[in-house]
């Protein structure tokens, strides 16, 4: 086929080497920033039935719109080429973390979200050079169930997928609701080529009647998901004695998945408690709070990758996250709640 440029000309299209069966406006598809190269690959797979008109028109949309992209980027970071900016920013070029863009880009206008995305892109820049250790904690205020998804990859562009996932179950959660969490949670995980990912589920420490409702809930839709689980406990150690562990106001119990890792260990921990954490300004207090050390145990047992983030999701008072720091693993910290959030930044900062 003809081609003017990299834009196939309406004469060439209505010309007669097309055949019936495909008309002219099929291949409208293929004008824009296309290169030569791309088409062509595209084509021969069509050509040998590998893909659909359907299937061709669909891909060229999706190589427009990466391309529009990619030539947003160039400009907005100051490189000479696409070559240049992938070997600057190797972990923001990637396919995977540019697809969640695509369309954002139109007519060489952007919208919100990329040029934010880009910001953050020359700020990382900027702090790397300024401080190679890149920053453990990130603390996302965000509802889970509705922002989780779009929000990770937007707000955290080194954010590569998570291995292991904290959760505090919130008291109103539903079956639907923990199931739609684990859901988006596979659903990131499948798009940083994370194999397995392992949740440990707190449910609420009191009334004990609650606390047994959601522990059901949690074991059924772990179930139902087919995800094997067992259950463990942690205790305060300066109360009851381990021999005599029965679920008290100082015992509790929580779920943990199981992964192919083989994971030997007791699934009983004994902590000391912290002291309650208060927020600055409105004397708040997160009642579920649990000890840095439970978290500190945990992560060694369930051997966090350190090369990925862990999720700690409604979070509280960020125990989890302090867990992190001493282990040096990075740590997202997810938390609705505004007051619980600047408490979070608190606590993280002394």
């Amino acid at each position: 086929m003809e081609l003017k440029g990299q834009r196939a000309s309406k004469k060439c299209l209505q010309s007669g080497i097309l055949h019936l069966d495909l008309p002219y406006y099929k291949l409208k598809c293929m004008r824009g920033s296309l290169t030569e190269e791309k088409l062509k690959s595209v084509i021969t797979e069509v050509i040998a039935k590998e893909k659909s008109l359907h299937e061709m028109e669909a891909e060229f949309v999706r190589l427009k719109e990466m391309r529009a992209l990619q030539n947003f980027f160039i400009r907005h970071s100051n490189c000479e080429s696409w070559k240049e900016a992938q070997e600057r920013f190797p972990l923001f070029t990637t396919e995977e973390k540019l697809q969640g863009f695509r369309g954002d880009v139109i007519h060489g206008k952007c919208k919100e979200r990329f040029l934010s995305f880009m910001h953050r892109v020359m700020a990382t820049e900027f702090a790397d050079r300024e401080n190679p250790a890149s920053k453990m904690v990130e603390l996302l205020t965000v509802d889970c169930l509705a922002e989780l998804s779009p929000t990770l990859t937007a707000e955290i562009p080194l954010f590569s997928g998570s291995e292991l996932v904290f959760l505090d179950v919130p008291k109103d959660w539903t079956q639907e609701d923990l199931k739609h969490f684990l859901k988006i949670i596979k659903g990131i995980d499948i798009r940083n080529n994370v194999r397995e990912t392992r949740y440990v589920m707190f449910p609420v420490t009191n009334p004990t009647k609650i606390q047994m409702k959601q522990v059901n809930m949690m074991a059924s839709v772990l179930d139902e998901m087919q995800l094997g689980w067992a259950i463990a406990y942690y205790q305060y150690s300066s109360t009851t004695p381990k021999e005599q562990c029965l679920l008290t106001n100082s015992t509790f119990p929580f779920l943990v998945t199981r992964t192919s890792k083989i994971v030997k260990s007791n699934n009983h921990f004994s902590v000391p408690e912290d002291i309650a954490i208060k927020e600055r300004d409105s004397g708040m207090v997160y009642k579920r709070q649990k000890p840095v050390k439970l978290y500190e145990e945990l992560l060694e047992v369930l051997k966090a990758d350190k090369s990925q983030h862990v999720i700690d999701a409604c979070s509280g008072v960020a125990s989890c996250a302090v867990a992190c720091l001493s282990k040096d693993i990075k740590c997202v910290v997810l938390e609705k709640s505004a007051i619980k959030a600047r408490l979070i930044s608190q606590r993280l900062k002394h």
